[in-house]
């Protein structure tokens, strides 16, 4: 996992995590910290393996102070930029099984790599086409 931190703030801004296929995490390989108002893992479970039958308590806050956005690669391959301050500060490749957890203070752009590129968006936090259309802006030259 390769984390971006914001000089500024010192805060985390994205986490890349290209690794989720491997077991030698354990078991359980936490892609979130605790107070995250996303929790992610990856769940490695041999064959046989379980998750004992369990249901989810009602009634529990839930943790919404950081709107977080995740995606996670299904096929194809696209060139993503991490973006800090309106600056790119990396590209990477996302492939299949690839993740990427964008926090407050982040961006991203993405220009596919190959046909038939999936992703899975998801949001702790309103979709509004309007609103990200003006958030847009040209992007500057890289700070490398």
């Amino acid at each position: 996992m390769k984390e971006y931190i914001c000089p500024a703030s010192g805060e985390v801004t994205h986490r890349f995590i290209s690794d989720t296929l491997s077991s030698d995490h354990g078991k359980r390989y936490n892609l979130t910290d605790a107070d995250d108002s996303v929790q992610l893992a990856v769940i490695h479970l041999s064959a046989k393996g379980q998750v004992d039958p369990h249901t989810h308590i009602r009634g529990i806050k839930p943790i919404t102070h950081i709107p977080i956005e995740v995606w996670i690669c299904f096929s194809g391959t696209a060139k993503v930029d991490i973006i800090q301050d309106f600056l790119t500060i990396d590209t990477i490749l996302f492939r299949p099984m690839n993740i990427l957890v964008t926090y407050p203070g982040g961006g991203h752009s993405i220009t596919t790599s190959s046909s038939g590129f999936k992703f899975l968006e998801f949001k702790n936090s309103v979709y509004m086409p309007s609103l990200t259309s003006k958030l847009a802006f040209p992007l500057a030259k890289s700070k490398q």
